[in-house]
């Protein structure tokens, strides 16, 4: 009894690991002159191990297809090899191949065919998107939320028809990628990694649960046989100034000129007015002065010596006493 829950159990996981991120090629095979269906005739795709028989009327049916570009090639006894290239299989989309073979009593040669594009995938039942990775390499784009981003209803940040991120769906290989805390996309998967994805913002299926808006179907890319493959994006802009105005470096600059400008550096941008008294030209101990900053000590004009709370030595050799700085001295040019 274990052991056939545990069947049924990894049976299960692998049908919700196929679902959502394969494709499927079905058709017939029949008799180009009579019509007969071929009973038994081998349809393969070339480069994979998947394949099909034909059945009594000649139908056939492979699934789980990777998304991809293949060759679909038909062989039947007594009749021609036929090869299709450039299949095109998308995420959840069911590719459709009739063949009709003709009788091989002279000795004829394989025929190769060019598969057709239809204008109009007629399985397609709601607004859906799918992107190959040959146009993944023609768009401008470095990650996967670039190509989204670059689909009708679909804006920056995986906001479909106006949505929230926290509404859409974001699978990798049929395992959904969210944040359990936000329900944001967690989209670290680098766009070399990608095969193929779809988007869809409606109409989705009853295979996909916990979706408002959209869903983000990605298909990863499986490893090479002959060779191995390396992509590297490189970013780079011209030598300039990292700030829209002068260096900060700048001695006028807005973060150093309050600390080296004589005019300001001591006592600010507020000038407190006083009464001279002596007529000397400039504020001393015990003239009266109006506090406009109110700071309790006298601020004096521009371009004059300023003493706030310190000593500072004249240059006629006398010092004068400011209370604020009690250990500073300075010379007075």
């Amino acid at each position: 009894m274990k052991t056939i829950k545990a069947v049924l159990c990894l049976c299960i996981l692998a049908s919700s690991v196929f679902a959502g991120v394969t494709g499927k090629i079905m058709g017939t095979v029949r008799d180009s002159r009579t019509g007969e269906a071929l009973s038994g005739a081998n349809v393969m795709v070339k480069g994979t191990g998947l394949g099909a028989a034909a059945n009594l009327e000649g139908y056939y049916v492979i699934l789980n297809v990777p998304p991809g570009n293949y060759e679909v090639i038909v062989r039947y006894i007594g009749y021609e090899t036929l090869t299709v290239r450039d299949v095109p299989v998308k995420i959840d989309l069911t590719k459709r191949l009739d063949f009709e073979l003709q009788s091989d009593v002279i000795g004829l040669e394989g025929v190769t065919v060019q598969a057709e594009k239809k204008v109009v995938d007629v399985d397609i039942t709601g607004s859906m998107a799918s992107v190959s990775r040959e146009e993944m390499d023609a768009l401008p784009a470095s990650t996967i939320g670039d190509v989204v981003s670059l689909k009708v209803g679909v804006t920056s940040g995986y906001g479909i028809r106006g949505s929230g991120s926290d509404e859409v769906s974001f699978m990798v290989d049929g395992v959904i990628q969210r944040d359990a805390r936000t329900n944001e996309p967690v989209s670290v998967v680098p766009l070399s990694a990608v095969q193929a994805l779809s988007i869809q913002t409606g109409g989705m299926g009853a295979e996909y649960n916990n979706v408002r808006s959209g869903v983000v179907n990605v298909a990863m890319r499986e490893g090479g046989r002959e060779n191995y493959e390396l992509v590297m994006n490189l970013k780079g802009s011209p030598p300039a100034n990292k700030s829209f105005n002068i260096s900060p470096y700048d001695p006028n600059s807005f973060w150093l000129r309050p600390y080296l400008d004589e005019e300001v550096c001591w006592d600010g941008t507020s000038i407190d007015t006083y009464n001279d008294v002596n007529k000397n030209g400039q504020w001393d101990m015990g003239e009266p002065f109006q506090d406009v900053n109110g700071n309790g000590s006298m601020m004096h004009l521009p371009g004059r010596p300023t003493c706030r709370n310190s000593i500072f030595l004249l240059t006629d050799g006398r010092t004068r006493h400011c209370p604020f700085f009690p250990t500073i001295a300075r010379t007075m040019i």
